[in-house]
């Protein structure tokens, strides 16, 4: 989950939603120490459809009042019921458990955006149509900033880049294809904001997206 700020015009874009109801007094914690409310939120985007990534959505809908945007690859998996195949149907198992435990209430897309449109938030966030871990799986481009929000495009665990594991990937093979594409599309020097670890700073993870991209490419040439 990630508070991108508009300083020109005292707005907040919202990406994800986050899990677990300490994320909301959080959001509200900070945008205080910036002088502004829940209000301020005028958009609320989804990179994907995932249960850790939609839980908190309909209440800050109903806080904020700010419009659901999402792709619409994803409609299905942000109502609960998206078709998992192969080993992701593990994870789609674990998924409706933690709906179920939840009480989980989906949110209603305002919205619906497409692979290169521009919104209108913040100077201009371009949609990066990046299927794979979930067929409507999206990121975000601010030109502004020179920032990349990836989504679960790619993680940091114990120091390293990986991919997303199976388990939670409709189709692995795909969500590296859209790495590599999102790695030769995004400036070097770009920034990249992972929701699934860190190296320190966004400048680091975009390193580690051309690490993780280049280690694709070799592998797929050996393969």
């Amino acid at each position: 989950m990630h508070l991108l700020f508009d300083r020109e015009r005292d707005r907040v874009v919202l990406i994800d939603g986050g899990l677990g109801r300490g994320f909301i007094p959080k959001i509200q914690d900070r945008l205080k120490r910036q002088g502004l409310t829940m209000k301020e939120v005028e958009a609320i985007l989804l990179t994907h459809g995932h249960f850790d990534h939609t839980a908190n959505v309909k209440r800050k809908h109903e806080l904020s009042g700010a419009p659901v945007l999402a792709h619409r690859g994803d409609a299905e998996w942000i109502q609960g019921r998206g078709r998992n195949r192969g080993w992701s149907r593990v994870g789609g198992f674990l998924e409706g458990v933690w709906r179920a435990l939840t009480l989980y209430r989906p949110p209603r897309i305002d919205e619906w955006f497409a692979d290169g449109d521009r919104l209108p938030y913040c100077g201009g966030l371009e949609v990066f149509h990046l299927p794979g871990h979930t067929p409507g799986h999206c990121g975000f481009w601010s030109e502004p900033n020179q920032w990349f929000f990836a989504g679960d495009l790619f993680a940091i665990q114990f120091g390293k880049p990986v991919a997303p594991p199976a388990i939670f990937s409709f189709d692995p093979a795909e969500g590296w294809r859209s790495l590599i594409r999102a790695n030769d599309q995004i400036p070097k020097a770009a920034g990249v904001w992972l929701n699934h670890g860190s190296l320190g700073s966004p400048e680091r993870d975009r390193e580690a997206l051309s690490a993780l991209a280049k280690r694709l490419n070799s592998n797929s040439r050996r393969g």
